[in-house]
Order: structure tokens, then sequence, then C-alpha cells
């Protein structure tokens, strides 16, 4: 018996529905959920290359049992379309839309850096045991030479570094002395290793503090502070009456040749001048 076909046409679809699996068991391009929830099981029951360490890793991290679990699912399913071209970038595509910030870098100290050096240096060396002997004896005298020069490069660096503090330790102190040396206290040498180290901590906060070091030694100087006061035992001496009394009297001496020093005193008393000298000594005394 002939099979009759039927053509439906001018249908008005009401709805669309969706389902597990498909009632004709005929084979679409698109695949029911059913299918690719089987699919996915597959893909999960699968352990992970290296599993044992990757959850030791997510153990430290201090996850929840079920947040484990779930990352190490999603990472299987990952792992079973990691040859996928464009793979690697949808990945990174993906942890920008979930808003995944950058870890911050933990700065390494100074022995977990030492440590990676040696390591990097283990990595570098070169097993003479794989040369050939034609060209060994070669290749060991270039990595000594290679080994001496990295060490004499190493050795210039400090020597470098050295006169480079030498001189900048000259510099602060030259300028300590030239731009704040009044300030009381403190040498030239203190004040200058002292901003020289501000300058290694914090350029800015040292800028300020020698602004102000200027500043207080520009103050001081123009202040009365450092001003002589007083006269000196010789500049008291010449200007003691008595004292000029006596010059002008040997003055007198002088230009009057075979008059005693009596005689010529009082003539320099009974002057103006002498007068106006004894008055000022009367009335010092």
């Amino acid at each position: 018996m002939e099979e009759t076909v039927n053509t439906l046409i001018d249908l008005d679809t009401v709805e669309v529905s969706l389902v597990d699996k498909g009632a004709n068991q005929r084979v679409f391009a698109i695949r029911k959920a059913e299918q690719m929830n089987d699919i996915i099981k597959d893909i999960i029951d699968v352990p992970l290359e290296q599993e044992t360490e990757v959850v030791e890793a997510l153990v430290s991290k201090e996850l929840t049992d079920d947040a484990r679990h779930g990352l190490i699912g999603a990472m299987r399913i990952v792992q079973a379309y990691k040859d996928e071209t464009g793979m690697r970038e949808a990945l990174v595509a993906l942890a920008t839309l979930l808003d995944f910030e950058k870890p911050e870098q933990v700065e390494e100290t100074p022995m977990a850096q030492e440590d990676a050096a040696m390591e990097k240096s283990s990595e570098d060396s070169i097993n003479m045991n794989d040369i050939p002997d034609e060209v060994r004896a070669q290749v060991e005298n270039l990595w000594k030479a290679n080994e001496e020069a990295v060490k004499k490069a190493a050795e210039l660096e400090e020597v470098l570094k050295a006169e480079r503090d030498e001189r900048l330790t000259k510099e602060f102190i030259s300028k300590a002395a030239e731009s704040y040396g009044n300030i009381p206290g403190h040498t030239a040498d203190e004040l200058g290793l002292m901003v020289k180290s501000l300058h290694t901590h914090d350029e800015e906060a040292a800028k300020k503090i020698e602004g102000l070091l200027k500043t207080v030694s520009q103050v001081i100087a123009k202040s009365e502070l450092f001003v002589e006061a007083g006269v000196t035992a010789q500049d008291q001496g010449v200007k003691d009456p008595l004292n000029q009394l006596d010059a002008l009297t040997q003055k007198h001496c002088s230009e009057n040749p075979g008059v005693s020093y009596a005689k010529a005193y009082d003539t320099v008393m009974k002057s103006d001048e002498g007068r106006k000298l004894y008055t000022e000594y009367v009335q010092g005394n």
C-alpha cells in the first residue's frame, strides 16, 4: 500500500516545545538535552591530568567542597576541548566577563630571588657529556670564559656602585655646607648624610626637608644671632682717652725736638682736643 504524504501549509504556530528526547528517533544537528547530558557526564567522569596536584592546590585555596567539585568538573570539560582552535582566547574572554581580578604579585624575598637565580643557573648549565669529544675542550673554555666575564661584570658593578655612592655623599655634604650651613648643632657632614638617606627612601619628602633646612639657615644668617657684640681688648685700648692723650703728646714731641714729654703733655691738655679727651676720661671713670 502506497504511503500518503501530507503537507501542512498556512499554519499558525502557537507553541514550540523543547523536549529532552525526540519522539521520531531521527538524527538532528541540534542535540536534545538528554544526549548532551550523557556527553557531559562521560566527560566529567574522565579524571584530569595530574588531578592529585590540582586537588591539593584547590584545597589550599580555602574553597567550599561544592565550589571545589564544581571547579574540577568545569576543568574536566575544558580539558576535553583544550585542543580546539580559539579555546585559550575563549577562556581569557570568559575570565574577563566574569570580572576575575588579576591576583597581586607578591614581592619575592631576597632569599627567594637567590634561589630562583640558582635554579636558573642550574637550568642554563651544560652537560659536557652530551658534547662531542672533538669540540668539548673549546666548549669548556668558552663556558669558563663566560663565567669569568659574568663574575667580572658583577665585581665591576659593585665598584661602580661604591663610586656612585661616594660621589653622591660628597655632593650632598657640599650642598649642606653651602645651602644650610647655618643650622646649629649639626655639621655639614651630618646634614648631608641625613638628606642623602632621605632621598633614598622618599624623594618627595627629602626635597621638602631640603627646602625647610635652606629656609631656616637663611633666617638664622639674617638674624642678629651671629652679630658680633662688644669690642676687643685691643680696640678698647686704642679708644681709651688716656691712650689717645699719650699719642698726641708723643706726636707733639716728635714735631718739636727738644721739648720734654711733660711740657708736651701740658700743651696737649690745654688744647681743645686734649680737654675733650680728658673730659671723656673723667666721665668714663
